[in-house]
Protein backbone atom coordinates (compact mmCIF):
# COMPACT_ATOMS: atom_id res chain seq x y z
CA UNK A 1 0.00 0.00 0.00
CA UNK A 2 2.60 2.29 0.97
CA UNK A 3 4.54 1.78 -2.70
CA UNK A 4 1.02 2.27 -4.50
CA UNK A 5 0.72 5.72 -2.33
CA UNK A 6 4.27 6.64 -3.43
CA UNK A 7 3.94 5.58 -7.26
CA UNK A 8 1.06 7.74 -7.25
CA UNK A 9 2.28 10.92 -5.50
CA UNK A 10 5.31 10.56 -8.25
CA UNK A 11 3.02 10.22 -11.28
CA UNK A 12 1.12 13.00 -10.17
CA UNK A 13 4.32 14.95 -9.84
CA UNK A 14 5.49 13.69 -13.18
CA UNK A 15 2.43 14.82 -14.46
CA UNK A 16 2.53 18.34 -13.14
CA UNK A 17 5.90 18.66 -13.72
CA UNK A 18 5.58 18.02 -17.88
CA UNK A 19 2.30 20.86 -17.74
CA UNK A 20 4.83 23.81 -15.77
CA UNK A 21 7.32 22.61 -19.02
CA UNK A 22 5.50 22.84 -21.41
CA UNK A 23 3.44 26.32 -20.55
CA UNK A 24 6.85 27.36 -19.93
CA UNK A 25 8.01 26.33 -23.52
CA UNK A 26 4.64 27.82 -25.28
CA UNK A 27 5.58 31.10 -23.27
CA UNK A 28 9.14 31.41 -24.81
CA UNK A 29 7.34 30.17 -27.91
CA UNK A 30 5.11 32.64 -28.55
CA UNK A 31 7.57 35.85 -27.19
CA UNK A 32 8.34 37.22 -30.43
CA UNK A 33 12.01 38.74 -30.56
CA UNK A 34 12.35 42.39 -30.78
CA UNK A 35 13.96 43.56 -33.70
CA UNK A 36 14.22 46.81 -34.97
CA UNK A 37 11.35 46.02 -37.18
CA UNK A 38 8.97 45.72 -34.79
CA UNK A 39 9.81 47.51 -32.04
CA UNK A 40 7.19 49.83 -32.98
CA UNK A 41 4.50 47.46 -34.47
CA UNK A 42 2.05 47.91 -31.00
CA UNK A 43 -1.67 49.33 -32.71
CA UNK A 44 -4.16 51.27 -30.80
CA UNK A 45 -7.88 52.17 -31.89
CA UNK A 46 -7.22 55.77 -30.62
CA UNK A 47 -4.70 57.72 -32.67
CA UNK A 48 -3.50 59.78 -29.42
CA UNK A 49 -2.82 56.73 -27.06
CA UNK A 50 -0.30 55.82 -30.43
CA UNK A 51 1.27 58.78 -30.14
CA UNK A 52 2.17 58.82 -27.06
CA UNK A 53 3.07 55.52 -26.64
CA UNK A 54 5.78 55.49 -29.97
CA UNK A 55 6.97 59.01 -28.00
CA UNK A 56 7.33 57.21 -24.74
CA UNK A 57 9.06 54.18 -27.27
CA UNK A 58 11.65 57.07 -28.43
CA UNK A 59 12.42 57.97 -25.62
CA UNK A 60 13.31 54.31 -24.28
CA UNK A 61 15.39 53.55 -27.47
CA UNK A 62 17.27 57.24 -28.03
CA UNK A 63 20.08 55.85 -30.43
CA UNK A 64 18.39 52.59 -31.31
CA UNK A 65 15.54 54.36 -32.69
CA UNK A 66 15.12 52.86 -36.00
CA UNK A 67 13.72 54.45 -38.96
CA UNK A 68 10.86 52.08 -39.42
CA UNK A 69 9.87 53.73 -35.95
CA UNK A 70 10.14 57.36 -36.93
CA UNK A 71 8.16 56.69 -40.35
CA UNK A 72 5.31 55.59 -37.99
CA UNK A 73 6.12 58.28 -35.48
CA UNK A 74 5.77 60.91 -38.60
CA UNK A 75 2.53 59.33 -40.27
CA UNK A 76 0.94 59.42 -36.59
CA UNK A 77 2.19 62.81 -36.21
CA UNK A 78 0.87 64.43 -39.40
CA UNK A 79 -2.60 61.97 -38.59
CA UNK A 80 -3.01 63.95 -35.68
CA UNK A 81 -2.04 67.11 -36.98
CA UNK A 82 -4.94 66.93 -39.49
CA UNK A 83 -7.48 65.79 -37.06
CA UNK A 84 -6.67 68.58 -34.64
CA UNK A 85 -6.91 71.34 -37.28
CA UNK A 86 -10.10 70.09 -38.06
CA UNK A 87 -11.19 70.09 -34.82
CA UNK A 88 -9.59 73.74 -34.46
CA UNK A 89 -7.14 73.43 -32.95
CA UNK A 90 -4.24 75.03 -34.43
CA UNK A 91 -1.68 75.26 -31.87
CA UNK A 92 -1.94 71.40 -31.72
CA UNK A 93 -1.71 71.00 -35.32
CA UNK A 94 1.35 73.11 -35.71
CA UNK A 95 3.02 71.61 -33.13
CA UNK A 96 2.34 68.41 -34.28
CA UNK A 97 4.07 69.24 -37.82
CA UNK A 98 6.88 70.65 -36.25
CA UNK A 99 7.91 67.85 -34.74
CA UNK A 100 8.56 65.78 -37.98
CA UNK A 101 12.04 66.05 -38.70
CA UNK A 102 13.57 67.15 -42.17
CA UNK A 103 14.55 63.53 -43.81
CA UNK A 104 14.70 62.74 -47.21
CA UNK A 105 12.94 59.49 -47.40
CA UNK A 106 9.85 61.25 -45.59
CA UNK A 107 6.63 62.00 -47.56
CA UNK A 108 5.45 63.58 -44.13
CA UNK A 109 7.85 66.20 -44.11
CA UNK A 110 7.12 67.34 -47.50
CA UNK A 111 2.85 66.86 -46.64
CA UNK A 112 3.53 68.96 -43.54
CA UNK A 113 5.64 71.63 -45.75
CA UNK A 114 2.70 71.90 -48.01
CA UNK A 115 -0.07 72.61 -45.32
CA UNK A 116 2.26 74.90 -43.66
CA UNK A 117 1.95 76.63 -46.97
CA UNK A 118 -1.44 76.36 -47.41
CA UNK A 119 -2.17 77.66 -43.80
CA UNK A 120 0.26 80.67 -44.96
CA UNK A 121 -2.07 81.58 -47.71
CA UNK A 122 -5.22 81.26 -45.67
CA UNK A 123 -6.55 78.40 -46.75
CA UNK A 124 -7.62 75.15 -45.46
CA UNK A 125 -6.88 71.66 -46.51
CA UNK A 126 -9.94 71.43 -48.85
CA UNK A 127 -8.60 74.44 -50.31
CA UNK A 128 -11.18 77.40 -49.10
CA UNK A 129 -10.52 80.46 -47.76
CA UNK A 130 -9.90 80.34 -43.71
CA UNK A 131 -8.34 82.77 -41.43
CA UNK A 132 -5.44 80.69 -40.72
CA UNK A 133 -2.63 82.81 -41.15
CA UNK A 134 -2.98 84.91 -38.33
CA UNK A 135 -2.93 81.89 -36.46
CA UNK A 136 0.31 80.66 -37.67
CA UNK A 137 1.93 84.68 -37.45
CA UNK A 138 0.62 84.41 -33.26
CA UNK A 139 2.12 80.89 -32.69
CA UNK A 140 5.34 80.94 -33.42
CA UNK A 141 5.71 84.79 -31.87
CA UNK A 142 5.91 82.38 -29.25
CA UNK A 143 7.78 79.11 -30.42
CA UNK A 144 11.15 78.68 -29.18
CA UNK A 145 13.26 79.35 -32.41
CA UNK A 146 10.76 78.34 -35.17
CA UNK A 147 13.62 78.38 -38.20
CA UNK A 148 15.56 75.87 -36.01
CA UNK A 149 12.80 73.46 -34.43
CA UNK A 150 10.31 73.71 -36.84
CA UNK A 151 12.08 73.16 -40.19
CA UNK A 152 8.61 72.26 -42.20
CA UNK A 153 7.88 75.83 -41.43
CA UNK A 154 11.25 77.75 -42.82
CA UNK A 155 9.53 78.68 -46.07
CA UNK A 156 6.39 80.26 -44.36
CA UNK A 157 8.47 81.46 -41.59
CA UNK A 158 10.12 83.36 -44.53
CA UNK A 159 7.30 85.06 -45.90
CA UNK A 160 5.20 85.78 -42.16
Amino acid sequence: MLLSAFAFIMSALAVVAYFVYRSTSQRQAAAVPQTPENYCDETFDDPEDLYKWLSDRETQLGDEWPSYCQDRLDGVLYDTALSKAAEGRFGTSFMRLCQIPERSESDYFEEAQLLFGMWGQNRNTSGESQDIRPLLVSFFQTYDSPNENCPAARTVLEKL
